[in-house]
């Protein structure tokens, strides 16, 4: 046999190999293409495909060789270049392949995916090509048989998958594109079927769909008189029954493709927690010891939830477990397939993960099989991990909106930490027309909390994910478990997010709005030496996007320095030091809340269930601010000398009390973070003739801020003064002369705010504030029509403002139209489902048309979230025996200056402040 022949004879041979491996191969592919889940024989068809790839490569080469010899030299250019662009378009397909083996599908990978595909195509069609360019062109035969039994082998395959995959898939097929979320829609009313009674501590039958519906497939109905029972936790599962052990732990399994990410959440205040949280382990044990379980899930549904829906606080905790050092792990938060409403309590429902096949293997290559489905076949893990409720702040108030109840605090109900509310109400979160600044982009939490970050990681988008470091303001953890990304973005987001501002002094006894010497920075302003003073200090929350502080925030100790020295000198007199062993000057301006047990004691290791009553609450919404009053003597020095006059505001997560409770006598000092500060050198000497003040946007700004603090405390003369100051440095600014409207209201100076609102008007026709305020002015005289329309322009453009939807309805009941006014009540509820006013109103409405049931429901909520004025006498019991307490109560307070104590150093005390004006 000559070599010719033999080369002819292998050629055959590797052709017919390669027609049945390419038939193999096509039908193969269609069959990946085509299954969207990876259950059945995927797995078994991905590792088919890689080895038909590599032998296609050998049946190729042995093909390629002797055709090529025999072919080199023909004349039939045509055909061998198609031939030529056949074999590289196969060769570059073959290459990606090889990539995509090790690397697999993901939206990094997505071009590389689509080339693999378009390469074979083109190889396809090159090779029709090259076959009907021959000079000698058989009918392609073959090759439809070809088609036809890749055909038969893919159906073949499909008959094999499991049966209820085929139809899942079929039934996927089949169903419209879900229409893209826009909006979260409202929770349906607890009178609705379905609905949620909020004044129970349990709903009275599971809700079967919460803000986002049925997600996925997953039934969200919750069996509440079930196995699983989650004492004063509103969460829940899918089954109603608890989960396994090893259902939602395991967060070093999302961290063999999310390395990334698996890295910020191991530096995160999620991480810990748990019992891995020395704080909480402290806290949670004490109320262990006088508590039933049912009371102290309160707490595990948002510190411990691997812990509770396990089953495993129906007594005492082992501390130890697994899952009580897990934290918040992956499989939590993004197994919630629902949020049941706005009530908070942790009131979200979870599923046990459906995992890939392998998940739980201890095989190697059958838990690399897994890992190769899920980068293969990405689509159900997407579908399972990431839902539209995950990018909403609707999500995050499941644990970051709480309230307590007569099961917990053996009392009644208590709203307890709501981050979401303040929200809903501030400017960031767009929802309220009535924000003294106007917000131009809505800031969901993820924007702040979640900031986007640059990663590798297979979930990126353009190269970003979100940071699950979270951005937050605990730098205890982050020095306890040496983390320093974490303390990192604690700096990060308190860095500037207040603004502290020394604005003015009033000299003496004189009247304070004649005399206040304001800005103060400026050349003409002076102070005599002997004389006493009174320095105003505006602190503003600039961009915290809720209150400031916020979370734990009777424990935080945010607290504001301030100091008045000579020059560059030592500190002849100060407020908030600290003394030796780390404690604060109790004189010292906290911005923190005061809650006090039924015996009207301090609540001070945060043992919240004996919480009674508030006595007090600093805490600063966005874009609103405060005043701080501190009176000393000038010193008495010569005429011309200089007094430097210096505030900082400080944050202390945990104070020295606290961190000793929890971490013992010998606890590390907790680090402190210099939030904001500013600093004014003024002369001493008699007064001088004051200059006018320049007009200056920032310096409108400043004194609208010192408006504001002022009317926050009840002072409205001074508020007014400080807005017609703002109106003159800012003629067009149309808010100057709506927050005069909001003292004149306040005064119930009516023919006043007709007055200014027309002013407004013809700066900003139409203005949603200016239209708020008209509507309360046409109520109080009596024009409810007139009012109804006003309020209807405000929710033109604010229509969850739940605030003026209740004013909107006291018209609409006041005119007897009752019907009307349930309904935007209902609407109130629908937002706010704990609204003392919409209740209030809704029981009496109820009654008058007869709807007894529905009245006295009404009635028992009320009842239920109103104010109690029975806690007053709590309060003058705690005032009486601690004087800086009853101080900081009063809205309206002035803080002594003394000389600081031996004490401890509060940073580094160099200031630089840009000039004002």
């Amino acid at each position: 046999m000559n070599t010719r022949s033999i080369r002819a004879r292998i050629q055959a041979v590797a052709g017919r190999a390669l027609a049945v491996i390419v038939v193999l191969l096509l039908a193969n592919s269609l069959f990946l293409y085509s299954v969207h889940r990876p259950e059945g024989l995927v797995g078994l068809m991905m590792k088919a495909h890689v080895w038909l790839g590599y032998a296609l490569c050998g049946a190729l080469l042995v093909f390629f060789v002797p055709h090529y010899a025999g072919h080199r030299r023909h004349s039939n250019t045509r055909a061998q270049w198609l031939g030529y662009g056949l074999l590289l378009a196969i060769v570059v397909g073959v290459i990606l392949g090889v990539r995509l083996a090790w690397l697999g599908k993901s939206p990094a990978t997505a071009s590389l995916v689509r080339a693999h595909e378009l390469a074979f195509v083109i190889a396809m069609i090159a090779y029709l090509g090259h076959r009907l360019a021959a000079y000698v062109t058989p009918v392609l035969r073959y090759e439809l048989a070809g088609v036809a039994v890749a055909i038969v082998l893919f159906v073949g395959y499909w008959g094999l998958e499991q049966p209820a995959v085929r139809e899942a898939i079929v039934a996927d097929l089949r169903q419209p594109a879900p229409a893209p979320v826009t909006r979260v829609s409202n929770p349906p009313t607890f009178d609705s079927p379905g609905g949620v009674d909020p004044t129970k501590s349990e709903p009275e039958h599971a809700p079967t769909a919460g803000l986002y519906g049925s997600a996925d497939g997953y039934s969200v109905t919750a069996v509440a008189a079930g196995p699983a029972d989650m004492g004063a936790s509103h969460a829940r599962t899918v089954s109603g029954h608890w989960l396994n052990e090893d259902d939602l732990r395991n967060p070093q399994y999302c961290g063999q493709c999310h390395t990334e990410i698996f890295e910020q959440w191991e530096a995160s205040v999620h991480r810990f927690s748990s019992q891995n949280d020395p704080f909480y382990e402290k806290t949670f044990a004490a109320m262990q010891r006088h508590r039933p379980p049912e009371a102290t899930k309160f707490c595990g549904g948002c510190h411990d939830p691997l812990v509770l829906l396990t089953g495993n606080m129906n007594g005492p905790i082992d501390r130890h477990s697994t899952n009580a050092q897990e934290g918040i792990t992956c499989l939590l938060c993004h197994g919630v397939v629902d949020v049941q409403d706005r009530i908070g309590n942790a009131n979200y429902v979870v599923a046990a993960p459906d995992h890939y096949p392998f998940y739980a293997s201890d095989n190697p290559d059958e838990q690399e099989m897994n890992r190769r489905l899920i980068r293969s076949k990405p689509e159900k893990h997407k579908e399972s991990f990431l839902k539209p409720h995950h990018r909403t702040s609707e999500f995050c108030l499941t644990c970051h909106k709480t309230h307590l109840d007569e099961r917990i605090n053996r009392y009644r109900w208590r709203r307890g930490p709501n981050d979401f509310d303040a929200w809903h109400d501030s400017a960031a979160g767009m929802k309220s027309a009535l924000t003294f600044y106007n917000g131009e982009k809505q800031q969901r939490c993820q924007d702040c909390h979640m900031k986007d970050v640059p990663t590798n990681d297979p979930a990126a988008r353009d190269g970003l994910t979100r940071d699950h470091t979270w951005g937050t303001a605990n730098t205890a953890l982050a020095l306890l478990k040496d983390k320093p990304l974490l303390h990192q973005r604690c700096e990060e987001l308190l860095k500037d997010c207040v603004r502290v501002d020394i604005f003015s002094a009033i000299p003496g006894d004189s009247d304070t709005i004649a005399s206040r010497i304001w800005p103060l920075e400026r050349p003409d302003a002076r102070l005599r030496g002997g004389q006493t003073a009174r320095v105003e200090v505006v602190v503003r929350n600039l961009r915290v996007g809720h209150l400031f502080p916020t979370g734990t925030i009777d424990l935080n100790e945010p607290w504001l320095e301030f100091a008045v020295s000579r020059d560059d000198g030592p500190i002849l007199m100060s407020s908030g030091w600290l003394d030796e062993t780390g404690r604060l000057d109790p004189s010292a301006h906290r911005f923190n809340l005061v809650l006090l047990t039924r015996e009207g004691r301090l609540v001070d290791i945060h043992n919240v269930e004996e919480f009674h009553t508030v006595l007090y609450n600093n805490a600063i919404p966005l874009g609103q601010s405060d005043v701080i009053r501190y009176e000393f003597t000038v010193p008495a020095l010569p005429d011309g000398a200089r007094l430097r006059l210096s505030a900082r505001l400080h944050y202390r997560k945990f104070s020295r009390q606290y961190t000793e409770f929890a971490l013992g006598p010998d606890a590390p000092d907790m680090p402190i973070i210099l939030v904001a500060e500013d600093q004014v050198d003024v002369t001493l000497g008699p007064p001088v003739a004051a200059s006018a003040v320049p007009a200056d946007n920032l310096l409108a700004e400043r004194v609208n801020d010192f408006g504001i603090a002022h009317l926050r405390q009840g002072d409205t003369r001074t508020a007014r003064w400080a807005f017609e100051r703002a109106a003159e440095l800012k003629p067009d600014d149309a808010d100057a002369w709506v927050n005069m409207a909001r003292c004149y209201l306040t005064d119930g100076a009516l023919d006043d705010l007709e007055v200014v609102l027309r002013r407004a008007d013809e700066l900003h026709p139409v203005y949603h504030k200016t239209a708020y305020f008209l509507g309360r002015l046409r109520a109080a005289q009596g024009r409810f029509d007139d009012a109804v329309r006003a309020y209807d322009v405000t929710l033109a453009a604010f229509p969850e403002d739940r605030e003026v939807l209740n004013q909107k309805g006291t018209a609409l009941f006041k005119q007897e139209r009752f019907a009307e006014a349930i309904s935007v009540f209902e609407e109130v509820l629908r937002i706010d489902p704990e609204n003392v006013s919409a209740h209030s109103y809704l029981f009496r409405a109820h009654a008058t048309l007869g709807n007894q049931e529905k009245s006295r429901m009404h009635e028992r909520r009320y009842l239920k979230y109103q104010p109690q004025e029975a806690e007053k006498p709590l309060h003058e019991i705690y005032r009486r025996n601690n004087p800086d307490a009853n101080r900081e109560a009063n809205a309206q307070h002035v803080h002594p200056l003394s000389p600081p104590p031996t004490a401890k150093p509060v940073g580094d005390r160099k200031v630089q402040i840009e000039p004002r004006i």
